[in-house]
């Protein structure tokens, strides 16, 4: 069962295109204000694995996950969330891509409306240190009311994520950050 506590605005849970990735369901998604961090919306990724938000007001939020541990991860029982990580960002594809010891993830935007430049800013912050870390994953600047964003997140395998990340390294739209 899906789980959706609102505190300002609408959301929906939806279902979208396939990614090259397994849905990865059971992830805590926030969409807090920036700054503040004030919580909107709260979801839990279905077996789909994903969300949207809409009737968003104008301003700035910010989009947290706690995602649960996947199988076959980089993960060790010393390491968090917060140890090291790679973020790519297909700036046109709306494609952001992250690998840290949870593993190897996806996330596919679509539906967007009313955003700033029709564009999100990829980070990876996270707050606490422990295994299951809150991340943020993006900024967004929502331009009017009835701001609107959907996602899918989806887990890659190991070999999924480099042949993606090769794929589209090379590509003027595509921005990676690292400290592994």
């Amino acid at each position: 069962m899906n789980k959706i506590k609102i505190t300002s605005g609408i959301a929906f849970l939806g279902l979208f295109k396939s990614n090259p990735g397994s849905p990865v369901s059971e992830a805590q998604i926030y969409l807090e204000t920036e700054p503040g961090k004030k919580l909107i919306a709260f979801q839990q990724t279905g077996e789909a694995g994903g969300a949207t938000f809409s009737h968003l007001d104008k301003g700035v939020y910010k989009i947290y996950l706690e995602i649960p541990k996947q199988k076959d991860t980089l993960q060790e029982k010393s390491e968090s969330a917060t140890a090291n990580f790679l973020v790519g960002y297909h700036s046109k594809k709306m494609l952001l891509f992250f690998q840290n010891p949870l593993g190897n993830f996806l996330v596919k935007f679509t539906d967007v409306e009313k955003l700033a430049e029709s564009n999100i800013t990829p980070m990876h912050e996270t707050e606490g240190a422990e295994l299951k870390a809150r991340i943020a994953i993006c900024k967004l600047e929502v331009t009017g009311s009835y701001g609107k964003l959907a996602l899918k997140l989806s887990a890659l395998s190991e070999k999924k994520f480099q042949k993606q990340i090769k794929k589209y390294e090379k590509d003027a739209e595509m921005a990676l950050i690292s400290t592994m």
